[in-house]
């Protein structure tokens, strides 16, 4: 069956009807899967690959990256504070978000361990789990990822079920933190990606890390993790995007919804 693309004309008239503002205060994540309804109370504005565990999955693989370029780090030992920090920034269990699907849900045991069903259906982190060296990461880090949002599940952090099949048409880019973008709107799905105030969490995320005292007596400051950060995502989103949105048309959305097209996902 031929994959449906969004004309450039169609995505105008998504954003248009779709778009929406953007105030302060703490926002609620999403992923850029475009299955969501817009009465989920998982699909919050901040959509970025994984939703908020797609930046704990971004952390481990900067700090791998930070270990490859010669600071004296061991990704291993400080796994676990990195995983905690992404959380906290995130403003705790309650309000952390990711997801799973309704037929991973059905194909699950329920002899297996929660970790094993636990977000199965959130294709960024299955892709990162099948290909870790792509993503910049160690199965290790998989592993306990699954094990950590399986925790934090427990705790009430919220894990969307997202139904039915991947219909998405185009991938639309959100370059202004005072936008998003629902998924369910006319007339196609796409993959949304909320980069501006993807950009924002990640600085937050670094400030924090830098802060604590292993990556002080490492002298990496919050600009260094800033980069090393930023570079990890930007990889793995290219990864996610090029193996689940291959041959889509990319579109950027400006402050005033005023929509672009900048390429094809290759």
């Amino acid at each position: 069956m031929e994959k449906r693309i969004l004309s450039l004309e169609e995505a105008r008239q998504f954003a248009a009807e779709a778009a929406y503002e953007v105030n302060g205060g703490r926002l609620r994540s999403s992923c850029v899967d475009g299955r969501y309804l817009a009465e989920d109370a998982g699909a919050g504005p901040l959509a970025r690959p994984g939703s908020d565990a797609g930046d704990m999955l971004a952390a481990m693989a900067a700090l791998r990256r930070l270990a490859a370029e010669g600071s004296p780090l061991d990704p291993g030992a400080l796994r676990g504070k990195v995983l905690e920090a992404a959380v906290a920034v995130a403003g705790g269990a309650e309000n952390f978000d990711f997801h799973t699907d309704d037929h991973h849900l059905r194909g699950g045991s329920a002899d297996l361990p929660a970790e094993d069903l636990v977000a199965r259906g959130c294709g960024h982190l299955a892709q990162a789990e099948r290909d870790p060296e792509a993503y910049g990461v160690a199965p290790e880090d998989v592993r306990e990822l699954f094990r950590t949002l399986a925790e934090l599940k427990r705790k009430g952090a919220k894990e969307s079920v997202l139904s039915g099949a991947h219909g998405e048409t185009a991938v639309m880019i959100l370059k202004s933190p005072f936008l998003g973008l629902r998924r369910s709107a006319e007339p196609g799905q796409a993959f949304v990606y909320q980069e501006a105030l993807h950009r924002q969490r990640l600085a937050d995320l670094a400030y924090r890390l830098a802060g604590m005292r292993e990556f002080v007596s490492a002298g990496i400051d919050a600009e260094r993790f800033t980069q090393a950060l930023s570079a990890a995502a930007d990889i793995q989103t290219g990864q996610t995007l090029r193996r689940l949105a291959s041959g889509l048309p990319i579109y950027r959305i400006g402050p005033d919804k005023s929509v672009d097209p900048a390429g094809t996902v290759g």
